[in-house]
């Protein structure tokens, strides 16, 4: 039986193979004003595959259970959840790489200017893949996906699942430690990438959330009980 390290592993290696950051983009997460933005299976998976998201129908959000915060539905995912009223949400073109799949509904923390670019002090997204997968596994793939997508080398430390469950649906959440060598003062060289993974009946999908540690502006970072708040907005989308 292959271990889960190592299916995540070919996971997170199949995505790199056919993913190229546009940019080189590194530690902070960069985000444009205005909507634009910049810069597991018991053998190896296939590449991630790409997804046809459903087709979106206009209908009312439904109220944010946090008072003052700004409701997000992301169809490609299939999923609602809240972030800060102050948040920047991202277009509905807008994609990230995340791990074994895209991110989109995106949505960030306190943009700021530095050496001519703009940085985020957090940034929140969630994606699907078809393939129904242990949400352990791809909670760990999503977190190491994105810190190597968005870091430098990046060291990452791993913690253990933890069981959660959404709308009775079974789930992880998995939380990653990252490190690297920041190239200037403007970027983070740490890093604490939450991801809550669920299982659902056509597949996989999951919420990421970065939040960079230190570099400028790392004051302005959310916090620990802002991340919990999100993780515990998060639904499915009816």
């Amino acid at each position: 039986m292959t271990r889960p390290n190592a299916r995540r592993n070919a996971l997170i290696t199949a995505l790199l193979l056919v993913i190229v950051v546009a940019g080189g983009t590194a530690t902070a997460l960069l985000l444009s004003r205005g909507g634009g933005q910049t810069a597991p299976s018991t053998t190896a998976p296939p590449p991630p595959e790409k997804t046809t998201p459903p087709p979106v129908t206009t209908r009312p959000l439904p109220p944010a259970r946090n008072a003052g915060w700004q409701v997000i539905a992301n169809h490609d995912s299939g999923l609602i959840y809240e972030v800060p009223g102050s948040w920047a949400l991202g277009g509905a073109r807008m994609a990230r790489p995340g791990g074994v799949l895209s991110l989109s509904g995106l949505a960030a923390a306190r943009p700021f200017q530095c050496d001519g670019k703009e940085f985020v002090r957090g940034e929140v997204g969630s994606g699907r893949m078809l393939r129904r997968d242990d949400p352990a596994i791809v909670a760990g793939a999503v977190a190491e996906g994105a810190a190597k997508s968005n870091y430098g080398s990046p060291t990452v430390e791993l913690g253990p699942p933890a069981p959660v469950a959404v709308d009775n649906l079974a789930g992880a959440t998995v939380v990653a430690d990252v490190s690297s060598t920041a190239p200037s003062p403007c970027h983070a060289s740490k890093a604490r990438i939450t991801v809550l993974a669920l299982t659902v009946p056509n597949g996989t999908v999951a919420v990421k959330i970065e939040v960079p540690e230190d570099g400028k502006d790392a004051q302005f970072s959310p916090s620990a009980d802002e991340v919990r708040r999100i993780l515990e907005s998060v639904r499915l989308l009816s």
